[in-house]
Formats: structure tokens, sequence, C-alpha cells
């Protein structure tokens, strides 16, 4: 990713946070929300215990996951917590460290890329803004991952 060029990309686990924190610093209770504009899980996000396979009580018809914008939005942003887990550019690091470089380790011992936002399979601690569910190789494919585009203008 060259990011001095114009167009559409995937966004950087920086980038993702931000988004889905509000994209407002200045607004303290909307950036520190667990959820991605809330502090209720079921008013912003399709997790296990609304659309998971392991909840009993959810017709078959209505497991998985769901249209964007059924929940309510974060600042106009839709989804960020719950319904899939989104890819981000990064390279997984199991630590971070005030030194780490934006994209994680180059020609690294690590080829894997962060997955953000927790999915409709997942528990409510996975779908926290802060929490960084799952790491997979790019070429891992499952129908709880999905991606939203970024762009560089």
């Amino acid at each position: 990713m060259d990011m001095t060029k114009k167009g559409y990309r995937l966004p950087t686990e920086a980038e993702w946070e931000f988004a889905a924190r509000g994209r407002n610093q200045s607004d303290e209770a909307q950036w520190n929300f667990p959820y991605s504009g809330h502090n209720n899980i079921d008013v912003v996000a399709w997790y296990y215990n609304n659309a998971g396979a392991s909840n009993t009580n959810i017709p078959e018809s209505a497991k998985g996951a769901h249209p964007v914008g059924l929940k309510d939005p974060n600042r106009g942003i839709y989804d960020m917590s719950g319904n899939v887990r989104e890819w981000c550019w990064d390279l997984y690091q199991p630590i971070i460290t005030t030194n780490t470089p934006a994209q994680g380790p180059t020609g690294s011992w690590y080829t894997e890329r962060v997955c953000r936002g927790g999915g409709w399979i997942d528990a409510p601690a996975a779908c926290r803004v802060i929490s960084r569910e799952g790491h997979y190789k790019p070429d891992y494919l499952d129908w709880a991952i999905g991606f939203r585009w970024a762009r560089t203008l």
C-alpha cells in the first residue's frame, strides 16, 4: 500500500479505530463508548446474542451477517461493532509498543493481518472498539469476516 497515492484501500488499524470511535476526540463521552457509538451493544451491533449460531432462540433465517444499516450508526458510520469482523492493512503483532511501526513488522515472523470490530458470531467483548478480534493470513476466507474501504484523498 502506498499511502501517498489517491484511491481506495483497506484502513490501517489506527484509521479503523478512529472511525469506530466517532472521529471526534473532543467528544469524550462518544470517544469512550465501549461499542461504536453506544454503551449498549444491542443498539449498534449484531453479535452472538442477537444473530449468533449459539443462541437457540434465534430462527435460522436470522442467524448470520445482516444488511448494513439496520442498527444505529456512529456519526453516520454503520456496523463498526459486530456484524462482520473487518480486515485492516496492518500486520498483527501480539504486543503494541510506543515504537511499533504503523504497519507492523516488515519481512516479519508474522504475516497475518489484523481484523477489528467483532462479528455476528462473537461475544460482546470481541465487538468492543478496543478489541483486536482475530488475525489471519491474507488469503483466509470466512463467513464472519468482511472489509470496509478507506480512501486516501
